[in-house]
């Protein structure tokens, strides 16, 4: 599918009324090969851990879901199957605490199938630490 920079940026910064109340902003991305990085800043509403002052696992996995299924519209052929797109199955994996202002988040595409999509993400933090790493699988309904 064939998009521009302010197309990408309504459908992540504002088309999901969640994505919008999370202040989720398009960094950059890519369609050959298919990527997109997506950046929120850490508000004191988002922390999990007051000890560490770290982000809630939940705000972790939303951004990268919401980062991969972004990259997986992007893998489409057609701008009107983005209605039939969902998430299957995700995995999150959680190695730090993430640490300064803001989260980066790095979504690739794996395999962009007829029906299922398969995207690899990263999360990394303001002193560019890697937080998370997760995998999302997304189905294409009939």
């Amino acid at each position: 599918m064939q998009i521009d920079k302010q197309t990408l940026k309504q459908i992540l910064e504002e088309m999901v009324p969640f994505n919008n109340f999370l202040g989720l902003r398009l960094e950059s991305y890519s369609l050959k090969p298919i990527w997109i990085n997506s950046k929120i800043e850490i508000k004191e509403e988002y922390i999990g851990n007051v000890i560490r002052k770290a982000p809630h696992g939940g705000l972790i996995a939303t951004i990268i879901d919401a980062t991969a299924g972004t990259a997986a519209m992007l893998s489409l052929e057609d701008f009107e199957l983005i209605a039939r797109l969902s998430t299957i199955d995700m995995r999150v994996d959680y190695l730090d605490a993430a640490k300064g202002g803001f989260l980066l988040t790095k979504s690739k595409i794996i395999r962009s199938g007829r029906r299922i999509i398969v995207v690899s993400s990263k999360v990394y933090d303001e002193n560019k630490t890697l937080v998370s790493v997760g995998t999302n699988t997304f189905n294409l309904a009939i």
